[in-house]
């Protein structure tokens, strides 16, 4: 990723937050973010195949429910 000149998402482990019903819906909501974010910090050729092999390759390893009254 750093030899596309990709500056989002590019380490080992990434959090994210987000909102969903369950689990499933979190895992891929978490991987379409990071996706979409991948693809829109630039456009070319080279990051459109990274980014699509981060979708394919990408695993989450823990999922957590927010404390919805720390995260306000």
């Amino acid at each position: 990723m750093k030899m596309a000149n990709i500056k989002v998402h590019n380490k080992l482990n990434v959090a994210l937050y987000v909102k969903a019903k369950d689990p499933d819906d979190a895992c891929a909501y978490a991987i379409d973010k990071i996706y979409t974010d991948i693809l829109e910090s630039r456009k070319s050729t080279r990051v459109k195949e990274v980014a699509e092999k981060v979708k394919k390759t990408i695993s989450i390893k823990k999922i957590r429910k927010a404390d919805p009254k720390k995260g306000k």
